[in-house]
């Protein structure tokens, strides 16, 4: 795949369609480039960066929005709490004695407690370094620093994994959900939760703030369903609203299952319709974001 910023076949991550279409731009403060783009797959709807970033801007984004964000010393907060409360919510019905459960993007491992007092085995995947050690102290199993990485040894292993917003952040998305697929037992089944392309949060602004290059896909539920199934999850509930959440199931799958509704004219009419209603908060932001970057030339 091209990632040069004139390429024309860029390819969809969710159905692998060529030729999206540039449907807005985005400013932030901390984007390396100038301007970027969020373009749209005519095909299924898919709303994602464009083009891609490249390793080099992943790894950027990342340090500058993940690394910044999250320390091993914030185990217990008013969020956490908030997070955890919607957690049991969600899957409190689905959660066994003896489960092995799966915390993928664990961070400060604000379920741990919680699962470890469901008499679960708590694994980790976690990306920091300080948060991966901090993890192994307090008791967790942890397996690895990535979702791709080689965790082979613990094919069909997993009762339970937790992936909640992470989905949006990765240039492969499929491939995610394909290791999270091996490493499900039969029947496994997986919570996933991530920001709710049909539903711009516009209170911040939608250029300058719901768009942003931490955010690789902006996801419509009806693909994140689509998603699943490529890879042999099959989607038991399915909810939107400021959030995705999923739960799915670890099924076999004889074939990929085709016509699935084209999504591209329902999100350009969302996402035309959210920026009208920033616009102010957008055009103020920019101004801001314009001040940034000239302070940051002079100095």
């Amino acid at each position: 795949m091209s990632l040069d910023k004139h390429t024309h076949n860029e390819i969809c991550l969710v159905c692998g369609a060529a030729n999206l279409e540039k449907l807005a731009p985005i400013f932030s403060r901390y984007q390396i480039k100038k301007i970027m783009h969020v373009g749209i797959c005519s095909k299924c709807g898919h709303v994602q960066l464009f083009p891609l970033p490249k390793p080099e801007e992943v790894s950027f984004f990342n340090d500058v929005f993940l690394g910044r964000k999250y320390s091993p010393t914030k185990t217990e907060n008013t969020n956490h709490k908030l997070k955890l409360k919607l957690l049991k919510e969600r899957i409190d019905n689905l959660v066994k004695p003896g489960m092995k459960v799966l915390d993928i993007g664990a961070g400060e491992g604000w379920t741990m407690d919680y699962f470890q007092a469901q008499q679960c085995d708590y694994f980790a995947i976690e990306a920091i370094d300080e948060l991966r050690l901090s993890l192994e102290n307090r008791g967790a199993k942890v397996i690895g620093s990535s979702v791709y990485g080689n965790v082979s040894e613990y094919h069909g292993t997993f009762d339970l994994i937790i992936f909640r917003h992470i989905l949006e952040h990765l240039t492969d998305p499929r491939g995610a959900l394909k290791q999270i697929e091996l490493l499900l037992r039969p029947k496994g089944m997986l919570y996933l939760a991530l920001p709710n392309g049909q539903n711009p949060e516009i209170r911040k602004g939608v250029l300058t703030s719901f768009f942003r290059p931490v955010h690789v896909s902006y996801f419509h539920k009806g693909n994140v369903q689509r998603l699943g199934e490529q890879v042999g999850l099959q989607t038991n509930s399915l909810n939107s609203d400021r959030e995705i959440v999923a739960i799915m199931e670890k099924i076999k799958v004889s074939a990929k299952k085709e016509g699935r509704q084209n999504y591209y004219i329902e999100m350009k009419r969302v996402v035309k319709l959210a920026r009208r209603k920033a616009i102010a908060i957008d055009f103020k932001n920019l101004i801001k974001i314009v001040i940034h970057r000239l302070f940051l030339a002079n100095r």
